[in-house]
């Protein structure tokens, strides 16, 4: 927040920062579930200035810091006219300590923030691979992965793979269940009646 007093007989309510991000769990564990399909979380804010209103064009840049050692990663955006400001943290598995921090702007200043952020594991669908640099990506079309962070595998030759952990038989096929790689031919039952 940012007190703003303008003399000593006049005070304005300062600026505020909220976090109103959806991918945020326990303890500062980001809920998977809510990764975006190529490994992304959005943090979101909402910035309010003098009577409540929403502050817009205020730039931020997040830089998470891994908690072992190694390079930093930072992401940078501005503020929206809703006063709402979304940073897209694309990063590797791992622990973070991540600082939201307003670039200069004369008259409006808000103080750093700083959050845990913790990366587990993917989502089903999702593989890490030397290629990605330890980012979650999605299994590309012709492939899926039931394995949260093993390896794509190829489509079985009776079924369709738009990507992620989507198997879907074609036409005269069916599989006994929606992460089952085995797809089984379709054969009708005949009746007779005499």
């Amino acid at each position: 927040y940012n007190d703003a007093p303008i003399n000593k007989d006049v005070y304005v309510p300062g600026t505020t920062l909220q976090s109103l991000s959806n991918c945020s769990g326990t303890n500062g564990e980001v809920d998977i579930s809510r990764l975006t399909d190529d490994g992304a979380c959005f943090v979101m804010w909402n910035i309010t200035g003098q009577g409540g209103f929403p502050v817009e064009g205020l730039g931020f840049i997040a830089t998470a810091m891994p908690n072992g050692g190694g390079p930093n990663h930072s992401f940078a955006n501005t503020s929206a006219a809703d006063g709402g400001l979304t940073i897209l943290l694309r990063l590797p598995l791992g622990s973070y300590m991540t600082s939201l921090v307003q670039l200069s702007d004369p008259y409006t200043k808000i103080h750093p923030v700083t959050f845990p952020v913790v990366l587990k594991t993917c989502r089903e669908g999702q593989v890490v691979s030397d290629t990605t640099g330890g980012i979650c990506q999605l299994c590309p079309g012709g492939s899926y992965s039931f394995n949260q962070g093993g390896e794509c595998q190829p489509c079985p030759a009776t079924a369709t793979c738009p990507g992620g952990a989507l198997i879907l038989p074609q036409t005269g096929y069916w599989h006994s269940t929606r992460s089952s790689p085995q797809i089984h031919r379709w054969v009708p039952v005949l009746r007779f009646t005499a």
